[in-house]
């Protein structure tokens, strides 16, 4: 898959993890998970994802915090998906202030997911 695009998938829950790796990589992207976010910053620079997908409630960190990280701490420009399963907290926060490319409330419709990692990556350069 030396072609494919690059998505690191940071969710606490294995299951739904694994369900949304299998999902992508069915549709020919190459996936890492990081269950805590705790290594962010080395994935960044290690993987060099296309995607970065995230979780908001995370154990250590929120994926709002890794979006900010993202941008102020790396200077990553990396399109970034944010999803919850609180539609509440999605609402309050607007997108374009922040910047954040997506968000997606749990539970996920991977139709309307992978559309949207392949139109985010497509425009990349």
């Amino acid at each position: 898959m030396e072609n494919s695009k690059k998505v690191l998938v940071i969710e606490d829950s294995e299951i739904t993890a694994l369900i949304v790796k299998r999902v992508l990589q069915s549709h020919g992207f190459e996936v890492k998970v990081s269950l805590d976010g705790l290594d962010f910053k080395q994935n960044l620079n290690d993987y060099r994802p296309d995607l970065i997908i995230s979780d908001y409630y995370l154990p250590n960190k929120n994926g709002l915090e890794l979006y900010q990280t993202s941008r102020t701490k790396t200077g990553s420009k990396t399109p970034f998906i944010l999803m919850s399963e609180l539609r509440f907290i999605l609402e309050n926060i607007e997108k374009e202030d922040l910047g954040i490319d997506a968000f997606f409330s749990k539970p996920l419709n991977f139709t309307t997911l992978v559309d949207e990692a392949n139109r985010l990556t497509n425009s990349i350069n």
